[in-house]
Formats: C-alpha cells, structure tokens, sequence
C-alpha cells in the first residue's frame, strides 16, 4: 500500500446500487442505498468477521476516543456482536475474511494519523 492509496469495493451484482465501502488514509466510508457514513481509523477497534444466522459480516466496536453517536450500538450488539458493521457476504467480490483483513492493515498502518 503506498501514501494516499484508496481502495475502492463495490458489490459484485448489479442489483445493489448505491453500495460501497471506501478504504482511504483518513478513515472508511461506508455506503448503503445511496446513505454514506465515514468513520477515522482512530475511532475503530479491529475489524472482525461475525456469523449472524446464515451470512457472515465484517464488524466492528468503537474507540475509546470515539466521539460520535452510540445509538444504536447497544442494539448492534445484541444483534451482531459489535458496535456496527460495514459489509455482509454474499453480494462483494472478495471475502469477508479478506474485506476484515485490509480493513485491519489499513486501521494498523493509520489510526495515529
């Protein structure tokens, strides 16, 4: 990974437009049905892979130092075993294990910037 590199991953059917998960050097931005949330790298802990009835997700708790709305993460937690989460299986071209595993370089390779 050089300085500055985002990475783009979209869906891999069509049907899902609007959907995305943007990797960058500041932090993440998550898109779902056109709704986009960013997220810095310092708010993040690791990224991790939950199975939630028949599909896996990436998932995800916050930072301590995270300062943004909880509000639903307590209902996130019941449901998927963390605070949030950015992407389920089944419609991405790579992996769950694959998704939580750049997510977690890049989180290491710039959270103190």
């Amino acid at each position: 990974m050089e300085t500055g590199q985002i990475l783009v991953f979209r869906p891999s059917r069509l049907k899902i437009i609007g959907t995305y998960v943007r990797v960058g050097p500041d932090g993440f931005t998550v898109c779902t049905l056109f709704r986009s949330h960013f997220c810095r790298w310092s708010d993040v802990e690791a990224f991790e892979v939950r199975r939630v009835g028949a599909k896996q997700m990436v998932v995800f708790s916050f930072s301590k130092q995270y300062r943004g709305s909880r509000r639903l993460s307590g209902l996130n937690v019941r449901l998927v075993g963390a605070e949030a989460a950015i992407a389920a299986a089944g419609s991405w071209s790579l992996s769950m294990d694959e998704l939580a595993d750049v997510m977690n370089r890049f989180r290491e390779r710039y959270r103190a910037v």
